[in-house]
């Protein structure tokens, strides 16, 4: 009988493993225009997507060799933004990973994210949204979590003589808003 429950809980814990590690939200986004910018209809803007990671945690770099999903952005092109160059990120470790059994590159701690934009001429004077969905996989020294993705969104004031944003809109977490972020990576409608 002892034998029995044993092997019950040992079932029941092999079921949940998954699902805990699936809850886990180990790196935490904010967007915002950077400091100071001018938003004006037909010239450029940039936006900065800085990426706060939980201690123990590593997000993955925008190469990666084959093993860890890449970092990759994917913008919203119903809006006036158009991407005016190439997406920087600060600089990343470089560094043996033994999960997947190769050089890596990854973050620790924060990263951020420079995306040039540009506005398109006709855009009105108001508050315009801006979207881009973030799509990574983060490890810690044990295991890795499946790849997320998450869309983030921000009004950017247009034709204002004042800087382009407020303050900085942050990724929901799953609790929150399930439909928004995803343990698995969800196919692009845009």
């Amino acid at each position: 009988m002892r034998l029995r429950t044993l092997a019950g809980l040992a079932c029941l814990a092999v079921l949940a493993a998954p699902r805990a590690a699936a809850a886990q939200v180990p790196v935490h986004w904010t967007l915002a225009p950077a400091p100071n910018a001018k938003a004006e209809a037909g010239q450029p803007i940039t936006l900065v997507l800085t990426a706060t990671i939980d201690e123990g945690w590593h997000l993955y770099a925008m190469t990666e060799p084959p093993g860890p999903i890449a970092l990759t952005f994917a913008i919203d092109k119903s809006g006036p933004f158009t991407l005016a160059g190439a997406i920087t990120e600060s600089a990343p470790t470089k560094k043996f990973d033994p999960n997947f059994n190769v050089m890596t590159e990854y973050h620790e701690t924060t990263a951020t994210f420079t995306l040039p934009l540009t506005i398109a001429p006709e855009t009105s004077s108001w508050p315009q949204t801006f979207a881009v969905t973030v799509m990574y996989q983060t490890c810690n020294d044990r295991f890795c979590l499946p790849p997320r993705d998450g869309t983030l969104q921000t009004d950017v004031v247009v034709g204002s003589s004042s800087p382009a944003g407020g303050a900085p809109p942050t990724l929901p977490r799953p609790a929150a808003n399930p439909l928004i972020l995803s343990a698995y990576p969800l196919p692009l409608s845009r």
